[in-house]
């Protein structure tokens, strides 16, 4: 299947300089200068696929390797835990390889399960290793050996210098099936499985976008290959070759189920992603469609300032707590000869009338108010906490800006309003219908005036 670009900016390093762990086969590891592993071939195949050179920086122990990264002589490393203290000087990339730990042990020790019963046996742990960082956390009674590498950890045990090591099964196994060590076996479980990612120095954080498109492009195919490449061991010839086919055996075939296990749940985990992104766009389209609907229903769409409709909803969940915060008063009005507007100006100027008018009067009005259309040019104004008397200074200040609008060069516009305060016994509705009456009494006497009900 082809593979889709991958976006390089601007500003991101052609030729990077990277580092790795020298003794963590089949992970990864220095042989004569030389990186081998799986994460060899993740980085041949990054630069092929991304056309960043990189430069290996040869260190002598892992520590060594963390040091360069602190200091920015190495740019990068590709396989690793990510940890709280590693991100005071290291971004992270996506998972892109799984790997369980287990506690190792000669064979005449118990079956130790976990962590919890290791009890009072002396355990080695590599030094600087996220593992051992865990351990150490939640386990700070651990009768602790700190070791340079998996190998020395290994040999301690063999040795009987500790009962434990814990380290990466793959690893472990790898160099247990190398040199042939039946004395030694898995134990137990070591707590939480290595997520291992790039860590890239913070002056390079241009660099984790590329490297997590590239890490999305990796097929199962490409990590199951990488995985029996490096997992193909060969045995020394003094070894119990039976006793050694049942070892080999055993751990080719939990390694292998554990590794399509977790190929399996982050094949299943991308679907799941990816649609979970859609359900969230289509939540996102649909709380958008619900919004413009109920802006719809509520608003009207010349003006979009409240509808009728939301008026009356609005008061009927309303009118009982109105007058119980003060005088409520009505300001009915609506905008004189707009039928001749129309007639003679055009029905496009009307519109820009009733627009501008609408966008004028938002500008004047506060939470006290619900500015509504009532129909056609006729608009009203609910005013919580207002008596007559400043209802009436509201107009004023309304019928002064009006008449500032200007429509075309000859073309101005007037209100007639009619003022009501509510009545104790009195509804809103009723309220409205005496602001109605005083608004029509206004044209009687010449328009653009205003008339407060008694």
């Amino acid at each position: 299947m082809a593979q889709d670009p991958i976006t390089i900016q601007a500003d991101t390093p052609l030729k990077i300089r990277y580092c790795i762990d020298p003794d963590w086969h089949p992970y990864e590891s220095l042989k004569q200068n030389i990186h081998t592993g799986i994460s060899s071939d993740f980085i041949a195949m990054l630069t092929q696929r991304t056309g960043i050179e990189t430069e290996l920086i040869p260190t002598n122990s892992w520590l060594e390797t963390i040091e360069l990264l602190k200091s920015g002589q190495c740019d990068l490393t590709p396989i690793l835990n990510k940890t709280t203290e590693r991100e005071e000087f290291l971004y992270f990339s996506e998972v892109w390889y799984r790997a369980p730990n287990v506690l190792l042990s000669l064979k005449d020790e118990p079956f130790l399960q976990g962590l919890e019963n290791i009890e009072n046996r002396t355990v080695a742990m590599t030094e600087g290793y996220r593992i051992t960082e865990y351990v150490l956390k939640h386990y700070p009674d651990i009768n602790a050996s700190l070791v340079a590498n998996e190998v020395e950890g290994i040999n301690a045990v063999i040795n009987n210098e500790v009962d434990v090591f814990i380290g990466s099964m793959l690893s472990t196994n790898n160099y247990i099936q190398s040199n042939g060590y039946d004395e030694i076996k898995i134990a137990g479980w070591a707590g939480p499985e290595d997520l291992l990612r790039v860590g890239v120095t913070k002056q390079n954080q241009a660099l984790i976008p590329i490297i997590d498109q590239f890490i999305a492009q990796i097929s199962e195919a490409e990590q199951i290959n990488m995985f029996r490449k490096w997992n193909n061991v060969s045995y020394i010839d003094n070894t119990n070759y039976k006793l050694t086919k049942n070892i080999t055996l055993f751990f080719s075939v939990l390694l292998m189920t554990g590794f399509i296990y977790h190929q399996l749940v982050r094949k299943f985990n991308k679907q799941l992603i990816v649609q979970n992104k859609q359900l969230e766009s289509l939540k996102t389209k649909l709380i958008k469609t619900n919004q413009e609907l109920l802006f719809l229903t509520h608003h009207d769409l010349l003006t979009e300032i409240y509808n009728r409709h939301y008026f009356n909803q609005a008061i009927s969940n309303e009118e009982n707590d109105l007058s119980q915060n003060g005088p409520i008063s009505v300001v009915f009005f609506d905008i004189d000869h707009f039928k001749s507007i129309n007639d003679i100006h055009g029905h496009s100027v009307g519109d820009m009338a009733l627009k501008k008018l609408a966008t004028t009067i938002k500008g004047l009005l506060d939470e006290r108010h619900t500015f509504v259309r009532w129909g056609g040019e006729e608009f009203i104004v609910l005013c919580r906490k207002t008596n007559k008397r400043e209802a009436n200074l509201l107009c004023q200040n309304l019928n002064n800006h009006i008449k500032n609008i200007v429509l075309e060069p000859d073309v101005k516009i007037t209100c007639s309003y009619g003022i009501a305060e509510k009545l104790s016994k009195e509804t809103i509705m009723q309220c409205i219908e005496r602001a109605d009456q005083a608004m029509y009494q206004a044209k009687t006497n010449g328009r653009d005036c205003i008339i407060v009900a008694t």
